[in-house]
């Protein structure tokens, strides 16, 4: 049964739990105390069960068995389907925080990282800049033959750059 749910759907639960052998009262006040006899009343009277009678057994609320009629299964299976869907409800909420959370997280790494790059100066070696620069250049002086020999009639820009040594 459902924590702090209602009395009629408690009593909707238990004779779904009976099934066929239905309930009487005697097995609803066992159940439910005898303090509900107007909710017994009022779950009868109102068709919510469904008469097992039988020529052996007196006729009479308090005497006969009762199973859950089909309205009555239709309503608390609405009403398990709606409680469903509010765990649901709950469950997607909370990831949609924590994928918020994860995200919010993220930027503010990913802003300190890029503050922190910036702040940091770039050191570059005189010996990596002249291995550049000589490198650039002789890949100059290829590009430069390849068009001499005919290889290439548009004519390649040459940097100029000078290596100070």
């Amino acid at each position: 049964m459902l924590k702090n749910s209602d009395v009629y759907i408690e009593i909707l639960e238990f004779a779904q739990s009976r099934g066929m052998r239905g309930i009487c009262y005697k097995d609803f006040s066992n159940k439910f105390g005898k303090y509900k006899d107007a909710v017994w009343l009022s779950v009868v009277g109102d068709g919510s069960f469904t008469s097992l009678h039988t020529h052996d057994v007196g006729v009479g609320i308090y005497s006969n068995y009762f199973v859950l009629s089909c309205k009555a299964r239709f309503r608390l299976l609405e009403f398990q389907k709606l409680e469903e869907e509010k765990r649901s409800t709950r469950s997607a909420i909370k990831l949609s925080f924590l994928a918020i959370f994860v995200s919010l997280v993220s930027t503010v790494i990913s802003i300190w990282i890029g503050k922190a790059q910036l702040e940091n100066h770039v050191k570059i070696d005189p010996e990596q800049v002249s291995i550049l620069v000589k490198s650039m250049q002789k890949s100059s002086l290829a590009s430069t033959e390849f068009q001499r020999s005919g290889a290439i009639t548009k004519t390649a820009v040459t940097p100029n750059i000078e290596v100070k040594e």
